[in-house]
């Protein structure tokens, strides 16, 4: 079966269009639904996005159902939480790196090569690219 924490990552993951009804997230439905097996986990991505916001708990459905449904608002979100360069140039770094990092949160594998890949594309180092990435990786 697994562990606690892997079938609750698992019921998120099954959770996402898994019905037809309202999300919690979003308010109550008119309709109650007992057979919902997902509502716990409902109720606590609620309570979390009520105490967190709406971007840890896109975050963790993005990890958890290894979706890129998210990926738009997370890039977002990061660049107005980033600090504003000096230099302009550090915005093309500091996206790509973003839009790596939530691939690879969402399951995705990224090898060196293609961060090298990257890097070579945005005329940086690659330690640059490996540097913006791991920033991205720790705010996710």
């Amino acid at each position: 079966m697994g562990t606690v924490a892997e079938r609750k990552a698992e019921s998120i993951a099954l959770m996402l269009g898994k019905t037809a009804y309202r999300d919690l997230r979003n308010g109550f439905a008119t309709v109650t639904r007992i057979e919902d097996s997902d509502m716990a986990i409902k109720a606590a991505l609620g309570a979390a996005q009520s105490r967190a916001g709406i971007i840890p708990v896109k975050a963790m459905e993005t990890k958890y159902a290894s979706t890129l449904m998210h990926e738009r608002l997370l890039r977002r979100a990061y660049d107005a939480a980033s600090q504003a360069p000096e230099d302009s140039s550090v915005y093309a770094v500091r996206r790509m790196a973003v839009s790596l990092a939530i691939r690879r949160h969402a399951g995705l594998r990224i090898g060196r090569n293609e961060v090298a890949e990257y890097a070579w594309i945005l005329h940086v180092r690659r330690e640059t690219l490996d540097g913006a990435l791991h920033r991205a990786g720790s705010w996710l």
